[in-house]
Formats: C-alpha cells, sequence, structure tokens
C-alpha cells in the first residue's frame, strides 16, 4: 500500500509541541485532542531534565484587571463614570496590536491625554482567547509599573457596556 514513515526525531517532537501550544478548537466544537496524540519520542535523561529545568515566561500566571489589589480610585467617582454622569472623554482601542505596538500606543496615547488635561480615559483590551488575552493581561501590569504609573491615579474594569472585563476605566493624574 504505501510507505510507513520514519520514527520521529528530536526536531519534529520540538515542532510537534509547539504547534500543538497554539491548536484551539472552533467555538462551538468539541475539542479532537483526545483523538490527537503527539509523537513519542525517546530522548537522553539529561536532555529531559533540562527543558524540565527551563522557565517559560509566557506561563506566568495571568493578571487581570478584576484580580488586582483594590484600586486606589475614589468609589464616588467612579460610580459616576459607570453611570454615566462623568464623561469618558478619551477612549483607546488596541484590539489587533501586538504587545509591542499596544504598550507604544499606550504610552503615546496617556501622555496626549494628559497634556490635554483629561480626566477620564477608556482602554479597550478585548478578551482574547478564552479570556486570556496578551493585552488583556498586559495592559493593568503596564499601568501599574513606570513610566505609566506616575501619569495616572488608578484604574478597574469597565462595566459591560463600556466593555466589561476587556476594557479598563483609567483615571489620569493632573499634569502639574
Amino acid at each position: 500500500m504505501g510507505r510507513k514513515a520514519p520514527p520521529p526525531d528530536d526536531d519534529d517532537a520540538r515542532i510537534w509541541e509547539k504547534l500543538t501550544e497554539t491548536v484551539r478548537p472552533l467555538a462551538g466544537r468539541q475539542s479532537r485532542a483526545t483523538r490527537v496524540t503527539k509523537p513519542v519520542v525517546q530522548g537522553n535523561r539529561d536532555t529531559e531534565q533540562k527543558k524540565s529545568e527551563q522557565v517559560n515566561p509566557l506561563s506566568a500566571p495571568p493578571r487581570s484587571a478584576q484580580n488586582l489589589a483594590p484600586s486606589p480610585l475614589d468609589p464616588n467617582e467612579t460610580r459616576k463614570v459607570r453611570r454615566g454622569y462623568s464623561a469618558i472623554e478619551a477612549r483607546l482601542d488596541l484590539h489587533g496590536l501586538t504587545a509591542t505596538a499596544a504598550h507604544r500606543r499606550l504610552l503615546q496615547f496617556i501622555e496626549n491625554a494628559q497634556a490635554q488635561r483629561l480626566t477620564w480615559i477608556i482602554v479597550i483590551t478585548g478578551k482574547g482567547v478564552g479570556g486570556k488575552g496578551v493585552l488583556r493581561q498586559s495592559v493593568p501590569d503596564w499601568l501599574s509599573t513606570a513610566p505609566l504609573k506616575s501619569k495616572i491615579v488608578g484604574f478597574e474594569a469597565a462595566q459591560p457596556a463600556h466593555g466589561g472585563s476587556g476594557a479598563l476605566y483609567v483615571r489620569l493624574r493632573r499634569k502639574s
């Protein structure tokens, strides 16, 4: 009939592993992961031990706007924003951008908004696949560290009408 495939080598195993990490089932479809198995490769112990000792920086636990420390924002002010009594003066939509481009655009946007003496802005990150989007996790970290930390009073997750957990209300500090 047909030829038998040669046994997989270490390169094939690494490629297969990278490929299967990026595969996600289509929405509304049952996962086929139980039927797809990765090739069995016998490697030496030293190689396997080194691989298990390596730390993947992307495997850090996700941080989202919901599990941050309590916001220093005044609850009365944020209530006014959530209910529409205080206007959101500008919005930044980061959908479809890479992390590097989004970070650059966020820095520029906040600097411009502060120069215009705006108070409330909204940053839309999107939710990502399964609620674990790169921007959804990264933007709160960026806002909590220099140089943006000194430009804002605080931030918190937006209400569903403004994007819900895929968006953040940001209160800017007055430029001195």
